[in-house]
């Protein structure tokens, strides 16, 4: 009799458990809690593709629409280039070559120095002071113009005229420049204070010794 009581009072407690076990993993059970965020699927990021603009690039210097190439206007300013090898003189004016002159320069033991010099000054029928020689006299060995170079503060150099036309094409002078008289007046006219003189001693062409100094000429 007491086996049988509690054979029963243990299937008794067996069901009971196995019955709460089921209710509270049915569906018949009480929703169970889901966290706020749960509740609204995530909002969707979208990517940035917008491309940042640019500023418009400054179209200066210009280019050739067809090779693409940076195109240089020519250089505004005068330039005097003086090749010792071929006692040549060439003037450019807005990139362009106005005039080539025959000059005479420095010989073996007074050499024309080289260099990139101004024009320091510019005078008008100066005394040859060496000799005590006066402006406009026509011994006078620099002639009747004188366009001094910046070569040293006492601006003993100088592009200048002649009292030997014959010497022009030499080397046989005592560092400056002849030029013939007259070609040297012309030039007087056309160039100012502070104009730029090359002075080189090259086989290269005229244009070719401007590009490499930075000088564009006209096309």
């Amino acid at each position: 009799m007491k086996l049988r009581y509690r054979i029963l009072v243990f299937l008794a407690i067996g069901l009971f458990a196995f019955s709460y076990y089921f209710y509270q993993h049915s569906s018949f059970s009480s929703p169970k809690s889901v966290h706020p965020s749960a509740k609204y699927p995530p909002v969707e990021q979208k990517e940035n593709h917008e491309k940042i603009q640019k500023p418009p690039v400054n179209p200066t210097p210009s280019q050739d629409k067809e090779t693409n190439q940076e195109v240089k206007s020519p250089s505004a300013y005068p330039l005097l280039i003086i090749n010792l090898h071929s006692n040549e003189l060439a003037y450019y004016k807005n990139g362009t070559l106005v005039k080539t002159f025959s000059i005479a320069s420095g010989k073996s033991s007074t050499p024309t120095p080289q260099g990139i010099y101004k024009i320091a000054n510019k005078i008008k029928n100066r005394p040859y002071y060496k000799e005590h020689i006066a402006g406009g006299d026509p011994k006078n060995p620099l002639g009747d113009r004188w366009m001094g170079l910046s070569v040293n503060p006492q601006l003993s150099y100088a592009i200048h005229g002649n009292n030997n036309e014959s010497s022009i094409g030499q080397h046989i002078s005592s560092g400056c420049i002849r030029m013939h008289n007259e070609e040297g007046r012309w030039l007087f006219d056309q160039i100012t204070l502070q104009t730029t003189v090359i002075i080189t001693n090259t086989a290269k062409s005229f244009p070719v010794i401007a590009g490499q100094y930075g000088y564009v000429t006209a096309q």
